[in-house]
């Protein structure tokens, strides 16, 4: 384990120790976890969000790609009666 040194606003230490408290009943080593969620949170929200670019990006790049072109009438008139 290694020991980092940051400055944070009174608000936002504040806001951090409260989190701490009311997650681990301010136990030794509360602070570290919380902000070990918050690095993890953050990490899966990138994640998240590139998985996302890519999906949709491979949405955009496959629109032409179908056999059959129909209206968005006869598209829902498929899904209902297959």
């Amino acid at each position: 384990m290694v020991q980092i040194v940051l400055s944070l606003s009174k608000e936002k230490e504040k806001e951090l120790r409260q989190l701490a408290m009311e997650k681990y009943d301010g136990k030794k080593g509360s602070l570290s976890k919380i902000v070990e969620e918050g690095i993890d949170l953050v990490k899966s929200k990138k994640d998240k969000g590139e998985a996302d670019k890519d999906f949709w990006e491979m949405v955009n790049n496959a629109k032409d790609l179908g056999k059959i072109k129909f209206d968005r009438q006869e598209a829902n008139y498929r899904r209902i009666f297959p």
